[in-house]
């Protein structure tokens, strides 16, 4: 989307998502200083390193310097086994409310006493910018409004005043998305960006409840030791300070899982979000001598039986598939239009190549669960594109398979079928499960009749 974005292409009119404008307005920035792929990884790392940096600072107030240290450290460990390596959205909000969280906490005396220091206004600020990278922010940018509030009643300021200033949290949170909100409508773009926002959130199918439960199972399966170690600190007090700090953490913990069972999938990936209060949370017993250390040794060995950093041959592979299918892409007729159905989207970035159709994302031309969720009929759309007569069109092996919509399905097959020959089969290496991925090139333009 920030390529495109970078050639003119309006979010949610020439290329359609569902995440909101400030992600996209990210990786804009990002292919503007440099569109290599590494760029993103290189952005995302910068910000993880800052996220823990603020982990480190939140658990430092409660669990002292060890506890800062290894708290920091545990979150930039357990993004691997919950798949964020990807350039996932929560990498880089995490940041922002995790800011935003420490700004409070070290405002918290001063709201206590009436005032409303600077510290305040930027951390709603904050948690009106993460709104503008994920909706589901929504519920820890509530918590730290209320608890902000709550401060601010229980003080001796005048009950009058207190409710403008909270009044005042509410506007600068709401205003980041509200500004995008008046843009879009102003440019009568409204009915894309509502159905992007809220209606495709709304229609789109959820999975099964025995999926759901799987997942979940499977997600806390791999944050176990850290969600173990978060929960005992919350619990066991030692001072009264301690307690007021630990029903904070509660509670943020608390409404980062309401953020994550909002989502309208339950994906391990969606766990990315409660890793910040998770890690800053266990500073509590982190920060103690010798549980501290025997803790921080059992957190750190857990993250590798699920993901393996050190597994370069299968990033070897991974490059090695990528150049092959972009290969068989540019020889066979790829500049008569690429459509790829199922496969990697980075082959348009690869390719240089731009997408036939604003649903250029395969999971909303094929998978049944987004079925019409955009302002696009999908079907309708998958068939435009093939009247356009690609030149070359990418599947995986499995778009055959009951998780495709089946008109869609078969429209495709039928035009590889008739037009195009198989080209090359790659094994591409998803952070999942590897799958085969199909090139079927030299498709016959469409044919002008004789006059």
């Amino acid at each position: 989307v920030g390529e495109e974005m970078h050639k003119g292409a309006v979010p949610y009119v020439d290329i359609w998502d569902r995440k909101p404008f400030g992600l996209f307005l990210i990786y804009y920035l990002i292919v503007g200083v440099w569109d290599n792929v590494i760029a993103y990884q290189i952005a995302a790392t910068l910000f993880a390193g800052a996220t823990a940096w603020v982990i480190c600072r939140i658990a430092s107030l409660w669990g002292g310097a060890q506890g800062g240290w290894f708290a920091g450290a545990l979150y930039l460990l357990f993004l691997g086994p919950l798949y964020g390596f990807g350039g996932q959205a929560p990498v880089f909000y995490n940041l922002l409310i995790a800011s935003a969280a420490l700004l409070l906490l070290g405002s918290a005396a001063q709201l206590r006493e009436g005032h409303v220091p600077a510290a305040v206004w930027s951390a709603m600020a904050l948690c009106g910018l993460a709104l503008t990278i994920k909706q589901s922010t929504l519920f820890e940018a509530a918590f730290f409004g209320l608890y902000a509030a709550t401060l601010l009643l229980k003080s001796a300021c005048p009950k009058p005043r207190a409710a403008t200033l909270i009044a005042g949290f509410m506007l600068i949170g709401a205003a980041p998305m509200a500004l995008i909100s008046a843009c879009y409508a102003i440019a009568g773009y409204w009915p894309e960006y509502w159905q992007a926002m809220v209606t495709s959130n709304i229609v789109r199918l959820r999975p099964s409840a025995f999926f759901t439960w799987i997942s979940l199972v499977v997600s806390i399966s791999r944050i176990v030791i850290l969600i173990g170690v978060a929960l005992v600190g919350c619990i066991k007090s030692h001072t009264s300070f301690n307690q007021e700090s630990q029903r904070f953490a509660l509670l943020w913990i608390t409404t980062g899982f309401a953020s994550l069972i909002s989502t309208p999938e339950l994906g391990i990936l969606h766990f990315l979000p409660l890793l910040v209060p998770l890690c800053a949370a266990s500073g509590f017993v982190l920060g103690l001598r010798p549980i501290g250390w025997l803790a921080m040794g059992i957190a750190c060995a857990f993250p590798f039986s699920w993901n393996k950093p050190w597994d370069f041959d299968r990033t070897h592979k991974a490059r090695l598939a990528i150049a092959s299918l972009t290969k068989a892409i540019t020889e066979h007729g790829g500049e008569r239009g690429l459509f790829v159905f199922g496969g990697p989207m980075v082959l348009y970035t690869q390719t240089g190549l731009r997408p036939l159709s604003p649903l250029a994302f395969t999971g909303h031309l094929g998978d049944p669960a987004d079925q019409n969720v955009s302002h696009l009929e999908t079907v309708p759309e998958v068939n435009r594109v093939l009247r356009m007569r690609p030149g070359v069109v990418v599947t995986f092996t499995f778009a055959s398979a009951t998780r495709h919509i089946a008109a869609s399905n078969q429209a495709v097959f039928a035009y590889v079928r008739e037009n195009c020959k198989l080209v090359d089969v790659v094994q591409y290496y998803q952070f999942r499960t590897p799958a085969l991925a199909n090139v079927y090139g030299d498709c016959r333009p469409k044919v002008r009749p004789a006059y």
